[in-house]
């Protein structure tokens, strides 16, 4: 222990050192000085625990590199495990791809609905002269690709139950089991893959040709050799004809086989499923209506829409026949219905480009019901700028410059026509003559009017003939009543009424036209009945109500002419001859202050009217407002005028300038 220091501070401590371990260190350290053992004794102490620094040192070191090494080492395992996973997740990855690509094959197998044409079998004379096997498939697979591509309907590839589309091809055999054959064995096996096979063997007329599809017994076309093109076309027929009756139908409607089209529609119809049976009826109703059979082809509509109400193209065909038969408020309905379902059905049953250009055509009619003429010839352009079907995308040309007519724009009408292309097929020039007559009616020109409609009629009487039945009554109604209409303009009431009389009692335009043929006469109580007629045949249409106004207007009767134009406006908002007549009736009331609201209102849907802008000089002029009168009659010059209406504004310019 260590004694507690005395009071003399630079005394040396007193130190006790009971342990005997440290004897002789103390007493080398005995006395004053350091003995030369004490020294020793420290060297060799220093020494010893500079050896045991560098022990520690190198232990340190050793321990470091270990650890370095340890941590490689761990880095190591880390990476291997790493790798294994990944390699691991590879060969997982690897496997659901081999599986999925194995899926794929299967269910690209079982969902083949594709023509396969195996190789024929030849006489060896012929396949030493080059007809091998594989050259009569490929020219039958010629014949019936182009069968295919001529082809056209409405109908959409997916629809059809047997639907091998463009997937025709020959079957090049193979030898031995490889990918292709074992391709081919599960397509046979899980598909619906439709085989053609087939002999060609010599005969006592040249050479036979048998074709069949699948085990399916076939009819044999004989024939001299060099008429073999002819056999493989007729095989092939024999071929379309079985496994896909729907378009055989319409290759024959293409080729102007209307009857044998028929046929097959008609059994179609009568034993295939409810989708199959109301695309039969569709199908029958088109060949009936290019017959010009329109009462028939109306009928299979309707059975079409009763198999299935939600496919568009019975009401489009329904929709068509209303329009031939002049039956526009059940037309309107029609079209109204074939609307909502081609906008909201998702799994349409038209090709995209068909339903496109059908729901612009369809809007148009919707717009010409209701007199607004502007719209529906806006819809006319849109729908010439869809690609085109049956040619109905460049015809709609022609019923854009008619539209632009009645809308009374005579300039657009001109230009418009002016784009409208040849046309090679009958029925197709019967209509555009038709379109051209309707335009010359709308710009009031009464004398290329009763030339236009005089041809259109006899047009479409040069298409009719034993063959159509009693389609003459029928296509020609809505261009024998503006035939009447014309001749009356002109002064001939006499051939006006002779012509009229032909026409059946349940044609719309037909009726207005009876009525407006009496009015220019002045039989005023019989025009009125007619038109009475005309609104209960089609109350939601605006004509009849402004012809019937128009006729009051012109008997003097001014309350009931504005009567009839409100109802008018009512039923067609946009219409602007019941709108420009109402302001001359209040014209004629001598207020000419509220005709100029008429006018104004009547400009919006028909602006480049020339008649609407006279009579609105006529009103402004009434009124003592004479330099906005002469900005209107300005603007009438520029446009088209009746030869009255001409001769008229003439002699305001005249009176205005003296």
């Amino acid at each position: 222990m260590i004694d507690e220091p005395s009071g003399d501070d630079t005394a040396e401590p007193d130190v006790n050192i009971s342990s005997s371990a440290a004897a002789p260190a103390l007493s080398i350290f005995q006395g004053n000085g350091t003995s030369e053992e004490g020294r020793e004794y420290l060297r060799r102490q220093s020494n010893l625990s500079d050896k045991q620094s560098r022990f520690l040192d190198l232990q340190m070191e050793s321990l470091h590199e270990q650890r370095q090494l340890h941590i490689s080492h761990l880095k190591w395992r880390r990476f291997n495990d790493q790798m294994s996973g990944a390699l691991q997740i590879m060969l997982v990855i690897v496997g659901a791809l081999v599986l999925a690509g194995l899926g794929a094959w299967l269910w690209s197998a079982a969902h083949d609905n594709g023509l396969a044409i195996e190789a024929f079998s030849v006489p060896p004379d012929l396949a030493a002269r080059g007809l091998t096997g594989q050259t009569v498939a490929s020219r039958l697979l010629d014949d019936l690709s182009a069968m295919q591509a001529e082809t056209d309907s409405v109908r959409p590839p997916s629809s059809y139950s047997n639907n091998w589309g463009d997937d025709i091809k020959v079957q090049i055999p193979e030898t031995g089991v490889s990918v292709g054959e074992l391709n081919r064995y599960l397509r046979a096996w899980l598909g619906n893959e439709t085989r053609i096979t087939g002999e060609v063997y010599t005969s006592p007329a040249g050479l036979a040709v048998t074709a069949r599809a699948g085990s399916d017994a076939a009819p044999t076309f004989e024939g001299p050799e060099h008429e073999l093109d002819r056999l493989l076309q007729k095989a092939a027929e024999q071929i379309y004809a079985r496994t896909q009756p729907y378009r055989y139908a319409m290759y024959l409607e293409e080729h102007g086989k209307m009857d044998d089209a028929i046929a097959i529609l008609a059994k179609l119809a009568a034993s295939a499923s409810r989708s199959e049976r109301a695309w039969a009826y569709i199908g029958w109703s088109i060949a009936l209506s290019d017959q010009g059979r329109i009462v028939e082809s109306a009928e299979r509509a309707r059975d079409a829409i009763r198999a299935d109400p939600a496919k568009y193209s019975g009401w489009g065909n329904l929709l068509d026949a209303d329009l031939f038969l002049d039956h526009p408020e059940e037309a309107l309905a029609t079209a109204r219905t074939s609307l909502v379902i081609l906008h909201d059905r998702e799994d349409a049953d038209m090709t995209p480009d068909a339903a496109a250009l059908s729901g612009s055509i369809t809007e148009a009619n919707v717009d010409e019901f209701v007199g607004d003429f502007r719209a529906a010839a806006r819809e006319d352009e849109a729908g010439t700028r869809l690609p085109d079907f049956r040619h109905q995308g460049e015809y709609l040309a022609a019923t854009e410059a008619q539209d632009w007519a009645l809308d009374h724009d005579g300039a657009a009408a001109r230009e418009v026509l002016g784009r409208v292309p040849r046309f090679d097929d009958p029925y197709d020039i019967a209509n555009l003559r038709t379109n051209i007559a309707l335009m010359n009616v709308g710009l009031e020109d009464w004398a290329k009017a009763l030339a236009a409609n005089e041809t259109a009629v006899a047009t479409w009487r040069g298409l009719t003939g034993a063959a159509n039945g009693g389609a003459r009554v029928f296509v020609v109604r809505i261009p024998t009543a503006y035939l009447a209409l014309t001749k009356a303009m002109t002064g001939d009431l006499v051939g006006a009424r002779a012509t009229i009389a032909g026409t059946p009692a349940d044609c719309y335009t037909c009726i207005r036209m009876r009525g407006k043929i009496d009015a220019l006469a002045k039989n005023w109580g019989a025009a009125g009945w007619w038109f009475a007629v005309a609104i209960r045949q089609a109350p939601s249409l605006p004509f009849a109500y402004s012809d019937w106004g128009q006729m009051l207007l012109g008997k003097g009767d001014l309350e009931g002419a504005i009567g009839k134009f409100r109802q008018a406006n009512a039923k067609g908002p946009h219409f602007a001859d019941p709108l420009e007549l109402w302001g001359e009736a209040l014209m004629a009331q001598r207020r000419s202050d509220l005709a100029l609201s008429k006018f104004a209102e009547a400009d919006k849907f028909a602006p480049n009217w020339g008649r609407l802008h006279l009579k609105w000089g006529d009103a402004l002029l009434y009124i003592g407002r004479e330099r906005e009168a002469r900005t209107q009659y300005a603007a009438a010059a520029k446009l088209d005028l009746s030869e009255s209406d001409r001769a008229n504004l003439a002699r305001r310019l005249r009176v205005g300038h003296d």
